[in-house]
């Protein structure tokens, strides 16, 4: 080299190698770090510190130290107290004025020449900054388990590792543990050798409760010298590790299905491994053993205690089920009695199920009537005392004593089922009359009961009815009206003396021998002439007391919307002669012209927005009630017109 020849330094070393040689690394630390030391360059300098040319230009003002001309040494080496770090002269000057390519360990601007030993100066204030290598690891859930981090596995924090010097490169260093650290969230972790030199190191995962190893729990990291702030990986995988749970299922109970028993499927499909380990599956019972996931068995008649054991290699676990086996169903007939031309419906056969947990649409069904008719598919239900109803729907268009049979099926099971018979009495058929719930404001053809006849085949002509109107005056005959078969309408007219509340009686005859009766509530009511008397819709409940007219008429109603003008009194006169109105308008006060007296039972408007635009008012019209007025009504506002509400019309 270019300097190796030592220039001027020759006389001003601070380690002399010899002509045409140079100091090595290793003199510098297991030889001179002392003294390197007391100049500000560390041992972690001269660990670490590259090997670099450090070119110094001819006239160059790069200064380095000088061991003092003539003093005491130590060997080849310039004592700490002998060195001079204020020299008034340059490298360049060294070495004859030249330029000059120094070979150097060099960090930071700082660098120790190994031609001399020299240091450059000016000296750092403390120590000269020194490179710091790193072992630099990652941990992450190897969820594949083929020992590569690979896209999509995640680093695992919080994960123990150690650092120990196996050997130390320059014999500077004992053997033994250097370092511990933690895996961080993202499972990243790092050694920095700060005071660790060069060397051969191990890295250990310390181990950790549910977790396998995928890769080597320690790994050889060997660091050289000279490395700068290098870093040196090392990846570790593990996988999480926790025991399979085994289900056998849940306990089932079967009928027998042949001679030897019921052919059964366990299943095992519940089973789990938390890792994802490929389980194993073993089945041992009666039957001796069986493998897999769900296999098939053959039991006998019984209850039978079932083992399954899973294991993913490493651990196992076990658990059982039950299985029990049952001998088929038993049935009865169950007899019936009905009307002709009625639909029947109802049970025609029981049956048990010696398996209590056996449910109705394990079954079916068939009806045979005995009428010649086609046989019907029946319904099956299970009653909390356990026992099987078989019901069916049938219309026996003739009266008499019918021979039929029922067959019952287990859907799946040949094995499971019976064939039970009953017998069918069926008679003539009533007739069912119902009231109606009327409002009315008179009763001119009014239809005043419904009713119908069990056998759909009877005629108009069949039947009679009377009318009692329940106001002490005769019996009148009601018109009959209707299809053959019904259903059938009662209707009639008369004039009462009084509104409100009627009770109306039918009654009806069939000329078979059959009656019925029906009781029809009517509420006659009227209309007031002129238009139509209001009130709020927050009042209109049946049985409130309301005031349909008066002076505070807008005080006293209560609207959904805002409230009503002070000068509506209560009376629409837009509105007269009917109750389908959707809206009204009228005039204010007592321009409205109010009738002089009101019905008794009175039509009322319910109003749940009122407003007014000049002299008109107006209003809509959702629901109409029907009130019954107190006698002190008058036309007059100053009069004012309440009653209570009985029932609502629309």
């Amino acid at each position: 080299m270019a300097d190796s020849q030592g220039g001027s330094c020759r006389s001003t070393w601070l380690v002399d190698p010899g002509i045409g040689h140079f100091v090595t690394r290793t003199e510098l630390v297991q030889q001179h770090a002392d003294l390197y030391q007391s100049q500000g360059f560390t041992r972690q300098f001269l660990w670490y510190a590259p090997e670099q040319n450090v070119t110094v230009p001819a006239g160059s003002p790069q200064r380095w130290s000088a061991c003092v001309t003539s003093s005491s040494r130590s060997g080849n080496a310039c004592l700490p107290g002998n060195v001079d770090t204020t020299p008034d002269h340059t490298i360049s000057f060294d070495f004859g004025g030249r330029a000059v390519s120094l070979t150097s360990l060099a960090w930071a601007g700082n660098f120790i020449a190994r031609v001399c030993g020299n240091t450059s100066l000016p000296l750092p204030s403390g120590s000269a900054p020194a490179p710091v290598p790193t072992i630099n690891g990652l941990k992450f859930d190897d969820s594949n388990r083929n020992g590569n981090h690979d896209a999509g596995e995640g680093g695992v924090g919080g994960i123990s590792f150690e650092l120990i010097r196996t050997s130390s490169l320059f014999g500077d260093q004992t053997p033994g543990p250097v370092a511990t650290t933690q895996s961080a969230a993202d499972g990243t972790f790092g050694f920095a050798l700060d005071g660790a030199g060069p060397g051969t190191y191990v890295v250990r995962e310390l181990p950790q409760s549910g977790w396998v190893n995928t890769t080597a729990p320690a790994q050889v990291v060997t660091v050289p010298a000279g490395v700068g702030n290098a870093g040196f990986g090392v990846t570790f995988g593990n996988r999480a590790q926790h025991p399979p749970a085994a289900d056998a299922g849940p306990s089932q109970t079967v009928d027998q299905t042949g001679p030897f028993g019921a052919a059964v499927t366990l299943d095992g499909s519940g089973s789990t491994d938390p890792d994802g380990d490929q389980l194993t599956y073993t089945w041992t019972g009666p039957f001796g053993t069986a493998t897999g996931v769900t296999p098939t068995v053959t039991l006998p008649v019984g209850t039978w205690t079932i083992t399954l054991t899973v294991d993913d290699g490493l651990a196992a676990d076990s658990d059982t089920t039950t299985v029990t086996v049952y001998p088929p169903i038993t049935a009865a007939g169950r007899d019936l009695a009905g009307d002709e031309g009625a639909p029947f419906a109802g049970p025609v056969a029981t049956f048990t199920d010696p398996d209590p947990e056996g449910s109705a649409a394990e079954y079916s069904a068939l009806i045979e009537w005995g009428d010649g008719t086609p046989a019907t598919p029946g319904t099956i239900e299970k009653g909390d005392d356990g026992v099987f109803t078989v019901t069916g729907d049938h219309l026996y268009v003739e009266e008499g004593s019918f021979a039929g049979s029922v067959s019952i099926a287990d859907t799946n099971n040949r094995f499971n089922s019976a064939m039970p018979s009953f017998t069918a009495t069926i008679a003539d058929a009533p007739l069912t009359a119902s009231g109606l719930d009327l409002k009315s404001t008179g009763v001119q053809d009014l239809e005043v009961a419904t009713f119908t006849d069990a056998n759909p085949y009877g005629p108009l002509a069949d039947f009679t009815a009377t009318i009692d109107w329940g106001d002490g005056t005769a019996v009148s005959p009601g018109v009959i009206t209707g299809p053959t078969g019904g259903p059938f309408s009662v209707a009639g007219s008369h004039t009462y003396a009084t509104l409100g509340p009627k009770t109306i009686k039918v009654h009806i005859v069939d000329e078979g021998g059959q009656t019925a009766d029906a009781t029809t509530s009517l509420l006659l009511y009227a209309l007031s002439s002129g238009g139509s008397f209001v009130i709020g819709d927050q009042d209109a409940v049946v049985g409130n007391t309301v005031t349909y007219w008066g002076a505070q008429w807008w005080k006293v109603n209560h609207l959904s919307g805002d409230s009503a003008p002070a000068a509506f009194k209560g009376f629409a006169n837009s509105a007269a002669g009917t109750t389908d109105v959707t809206s009204w308008t009228t005039d204010p006060g007592n321009s409205a012209q109010p009738p002089a007296s009101v019905p008794t039972y009175l039509a009322v408007i319910v109003s749940s927005s009122i407003g007014q635009s000049g002299s008109t008012i107006s209003g809509n019209a959702p629901h109409v009630v029907i009130v019954r007025t107190d006698p002190a009504y008058a036309g007059n506002p100053g009069h004012e017109g309440v009653g209570t509400v009985v029932a609502v019309l629309r």
